[in-house]
């Protein structure tokens, strides 16, 4: 799981991304108000505030303005419709994945997560990742 500064911020600045946040268990976030504890929402109530348990055991109770959720590959995958392999998203990936090794893509994705946060959203919203925010193409 890609817990780099980088991803952070691409996921923070993925807004399209971050009003998916599914609700339940093992879903990793960084704290947008308290430095830089992870941890994973382990509960979200009718309200809207969500009980958070840092890895540390402590538990915090935080809004989902308050955290940037941080999906991990399967989540991105899930997300733009990847879960079975076909031969209609295959040849789309294989699309992308020749645009990315042209643009030097994998100089900025060292990791999965960010190669499919940057497929999904490509593909679903239209944006690219310019290193400070995403811009429509």
């Amino acid at each position: 799981m890609d817990l780099s500064e980088d991803y952070i911020f691409m996921c923070e600045k993925a807004e399209e991304i971050q009003k998916l946040v599914p609700i339940g268990k093992n879903q990793y976030f960084q704290s947008a108000i308290e430095g830089s504890s992870y941890g994973d929402v382990a509960y979200a109530d009718y309200d809207g505030t969500w009980v958070v348990g840092l890895y540390d055991d402590d538990v915090q109770f935080m809004t989902k303005d308050q955290f940037i959720w941080l999906p991990r590959q399967d989540q991105l995958q899930e997300i733009v419709g990847f879960i079975t392999p076909s031969p209609a998203n295959m040849e789309t990936i294989i699309e992308y994945h020749k645009i990315a090794v042209n643009l030097s893509f994998f100089k900025l994705t060292a990791t999965w997560e960010k190669f499919w946060l940057m497929f999904a959203m490509a593909v679903l919203y239209k944006k690219t990742w310019n290193e400070k925010e995403w811009v429509a193409k």
